[in-house]
């Protein structure tokens, strides 16, 4: 249901701004707007506060980025350090935070400090890895180099080091032939193989000799070996300074590693606090810009829930004396008026769907709960099947219990997915369908039955569908518009007159009520006529169109059991019973993912073009109260 808001006016003395604007926050429930011009202290006041808006701004941004350095550092010390600075389960209202000031003049001083080193540890613990991942990549080209070169004569020769294919042992020893008749006794070739193909070659060469040397052994296709940028002199120094990062760089990390998480524990417990301080801080500087000024007074306007108007002003009442609330008597328009719901917490997960199409305007009718209810059965309806829905649900809970708390939308996305895997599960029951197979206890075959299936899904689309008119109707008397609410009579009662009429030449119903249907739809085609004027008439064709368009509950519903018998007699046509079983679980996982995908798309069309289309009016802005933040959000790992 959308919440009934009433706008206030709060007027009240300038001297108990601050503690007025901490009030505000703390209740939560007051959605400011811009203020009407007060008097002429406000553009100085304003620019007060703009100022110390920069301030705490780059305060703030100080300390994120110090945040962000720890979490880099250590991102599970930091969430369990958010985890224990965070609201009380069960409680609406975060633990309070210190004063900025009371933090800020503490840690002001040392985040200078402070964040310079600690970039400088992060810093130099990157170039570690980074160097390390290269000492990893050359571990083998070293050690062989190393047995190599114990061989080779190296004094007042130059070295050279080349990587080959193993492939090419033709061309390795037509290389070592060419190099002894022509450099005989002025070069030395040594070569070992290494992993994935490669051979390392190395030849100790005469100086005089050695550019023509390399460039002779990669015009032969040999590829000079390349040393990470940090290492540098020979390739015998370049061999040695790797051979000892082996064991220096491992010691020199775990040390960093270690003092970057005392510095994480030290400091991160009193960082948190502060920046969910400096967060609400900026919030409330962002609200007091909004506010009108005089010399000597201050006047704030915005939105509250009527159901939380007493309160608000009994709270502000007690703690304010003096203070002058006021409700704007005067009707406004519903488009400048914010909305906020108030759902029980199983229907709240599906407000989503009112995210996709816009939130409604304010006044009119909230279809949240009826989504709460025709989704999951539209969804549990197609899949049917106890064993997928049983998959499903376990998948489901799974995903809710490991990554719920990410985010609020993938919770409610969760949520939602929950209920409609447990219809599935229902309505597996109701089919007597298990992966495909027919269980032995009363059932209702949704093959066999095809036609019943058909009428019910189409039924059950017609209810839908009548509803949406009549919520539409519903809108049309919020709005005190005649025609909207007689097209919208006027929709609900062709499709009862079609389906009067249809009835009665089927034999269905009574032929009596022949007459009476067809003198039905005319009084609809007029009320058609009236409200919406020669198009009415001719959307009639669609009305009917979206009531048959819920066919495709049947016909996918229909398609689903027919995929999971083929996936089977796949199975059951292999032969092997262990390669059966292993294709059948194949082709059942593929048919879940696609079933689920289906169900899901199939179901949310028919909500938002055939249900939604007949009432649901956007255009609504958000209710967005100030209060204060519940926590740091913490960037995703």
């Amino acid at each position: 249901m959308i919440r009934k808001m009433k706008r206030v006016y709060v007027l009240y003395t300038r001297a108990q701004q601050e503690a007025l604007i901490r009030a505000l926050q703390r209740l939560g429930v007051l959605h400011i707007e811009e203020a009407p011009p007060a008097g002429e202290a406000e553009p100085r006041i304003e620019g007060e506060l703009a100022e110390q808006r920069r301030e705490v701004e780059n305060l703030l941004i100080k300390a994120r980025g110090v945040l962000d350095l720890f979490q880099e550092v250590d991102p599970k010390l930091v969430q369990a350090a958010a985890t224990a600075h965070a609201p009380a389960p069960g409680t609406s209202t975060p633990t309070p935070a210190p004063e900025v000031e009371e933090l800020s003049e503490a840690f002001r001083g040392e985040i200078e400090g402070l964040e310079g080193r600690l970039r400088a540890l992060v810093s130099e613990r990157r170039s570690l890895r980074d160097r390390l991942a290269a000492v990893e990549r050359f571990r083998e080209i070293v050690h062989a180099a190393e047995e190599l070169l114990r061989d080779l004569p190296t004094e007042g020769r130059e070295v050279l080091a080349l990587v080959g294919e193993t492939r090419d042992r033709g061309l390795l020893t037509q290389i070592e032939e060419t190099l002894q008749r022509t450099l005989a006794g002025r070069y030395h070739l040594a070569q070992r193989e290494l992993s994935e193909g490669r051979v390392l070659v190395i030849v100790s060469v005469e100086p005089d000799y050695a550019e023509a040397v390399r460039e002779y052994l990669e015009a032969k296709g040999l590829r000079p070996l390349a040393f990470p940028p940090h290492v540098e002199g020979s390739f015998q120094e370049a061999i040695a300074q790797l051979k000892s990062e082996e064991t220096t760089l491992p010691r020199r990390l775990e040390a960093l590693e270690a003092e970057l998480r005392a510095l994480a524990a030290e400091h991160i417990g009193k960082l948190l606090p502060l920046t969910a301080a400096l967060e609400n801080r900026l919030a409330q500087l962002d609200a007091a810009l909004r506010f009108g000024y005089t010399d000597f007074s201050l006047l704030v306007t915005g939105w509250v829930p009527a159901d939380e108007l007493p309160r608000f002003r009994e709270a502000l009442s007690r703690e304010f004396p003096g203070i002058v609330i006021n409700e704007d008597p005067q009707p406004t328009s519903h488009e400048e008026v914010p909305v906020a719901f108030q759902n029980p917490p199983w229907v709240r997960p599906y407000q989503l769907f009112l995210e996709l199409m816009g939130l409604p305007k304010y006044g009119s009718v909230d279809p949240t709960p009826f989504v709460s209810l025709f989704f999951p059965t539209f969804f549990g309806l197609i899949v049917g099947d106890f064993g997928y829905g049983l998959a499903l649900l376990t998948i489901v809970l799974w995903a809710k219990r490991k990554w719920g708390h990410k985010s609020e939308v993938l919770r409610h996305g969760l949520t939602i997915a929950t209920h409609a895997s447990a219809m599935a599960v229902l309505f597996g029951l109701v089919f007597g369908e298990f992966f495909g197979f027919v269980m032995p206890w009363p059932h209702f075959p949704r093959l066999k039955a095809a036609t019943s299936f058909l009428l019910f899904a189409v039924a059950l689309g017609a209810v839908q569908v009548v509803l949406g008119f009549a919520l539409g109707a519903i809108n049309a008397l919020r709005e005190r518009s005649t025609k909207h609410f007689a097209a919208k009579l006027g929709g609900i009662f062709v499709l009862l007159a079609i389906g009067v009429v249809v009835g009665t030449l089927s034999g269905v119903l009574p032929e009596a009520l022949r007459t009476p249907g067809f003198a039905l739809l005319a009084a609809a085609l007029v009320m058609l006529l009236y409200g919406e004027g020669f198009i009415g008439l001719l959307e009639v064709f669609t009305y009917v169109g979206h009531v048959i368009s819920y066919a495709r509950i049947m016909g996918f519903g229909l398609a689903a059991v027919v995929l999971a018998e083929l996936a089977n007699e796949a199975a059951g046509a292999v032969g092997n019973i262990v390669l059966g079983v292993l294709v059948g679980i194949a082709l059942h996982a593929a048919h879940l993912v696609l079933d689920a995908f289906e169900s899901t798309i199939q179901s949310a069309r028919l909500h938002l073009v055939e249900f939604f289309q007949k009432f649901y009016e956007a255009g609504g802005r958000a209710y967005e109260p100030f209060r204060e933040r519940a926590g740091v959000p913490l960037r995703e790992e």
